[in-house]
Order: structure tokens, then C-alpha cells, then sequence
């Protein structure tokens, strides 16, 4: 049985600006109430819930993230976690689509 339904991950471009509701790993330290916590969240994935501030007009990446605001699933639930954008990774392609519950192919589910 054949579909006509296209999916759009085939043809979605990868943005290069960091945004709300972007997969994300922790690769450094980062902080959550004002505590450092240097290895609580390294290796974790989240997602970006919001943008806390942004890089000004003066620099090279004006209106780029620089720090952000994280969901991270935790034991008891979500964390928010503040981190700079310096100890991310954001996770693209694949990857990406796993952790949002696609299957690994790139077939229509």
C-alpha cells in the first residue's frame, strides 16, 4: 500500500540558530538555583524551554543565545537547569529524531 504522505523530516533544513524546543547535551558545567554542578548533568539531554539572553549588537553573533534555560527529565520529574551555551551540544539529525521519538528511519509512521 502506497501513501502520499511526505515526511518532513526528508526535507527540513537544519537551522543554524540555537532555538526553543532544541535538543541539547551537556558537555560542561552548568548551574540550577545558583549552585554549580559540575557533573550532575554532564552527558544529559534536554530540551530548550528559553532563550535568557542573547549576545548584543556589538559583538560577532548579535541576538545569538548565550546563556538558556533547559528541561531535563531527572529522576523526580523535569529539572529546569540553567546553562551558558558554551556547555551544550545540540543534538541534530538522527539523533535528534530518536530522542523525540521518531523511529530510527525515515519511513512515515
Amino acid at each position: 500500500m502506497s501513501s502520499n504522505v511526505i515526511d518532513i523530516r526528508e526535507y527540513r533544513e537544519i537551522d543554524p540558530i540555537l532555538r526553543k524546543g532544541d535538543v541539547v547535551r551537556f558537555v560542561g558545567e552548568v548551574e540550577s538555583a545558583g549552585e554549580t554542578l559540575m557533573e550532575d548533568f554532564l552527558g544529559y539531554t534536554g530540551l530548550v524551554t528559553e532563550i535568557v539572553l542573547r549576545w548584543g549588537e556589538d559583538t560577532d553573533a548579535p541576538g545569538q543565545a548565550k546563556h538558556v534555560m533547559v528541561a531535563v527529565p531527572y529522576e523526580e520529574g523535569w529539572e529546569q537547569v540553567s546553562a551558558p551555551v558554551s556547555s551544550l551540544h545540540r543534538v541534530l539529525g538522527q539523533d535528534s529524531n530518536a530522542l523525540r521519538g521518531y523511529e530510527a528511519d525515515t519511513g512515515c509512521v
